[in-house]
């Protein structure tokens, strides 16, 4: 996307919210496959 992008404090508060969206019990209906989204949802950082 963009290579030289520096993510925020900001940034990275949303993604954690959101992730733990993903992972709370009640979105297992969603996000059945458990390995799949160990796979999926992956943060590159440097």
């Amino acid at each position: 996307m963009f290579e030289n992008y520096l993510a925020s404090k900001e940034d990275l508060s949303a993604i954690n919210e959101a992730l733990s969206y993903a992972w709370h019990p009640k979105m297992n209906f969603v996000f059945k496959d458990k390995e799949l989204r160990k796979r999926r949802f992956c943060i590159r950082a440097h």
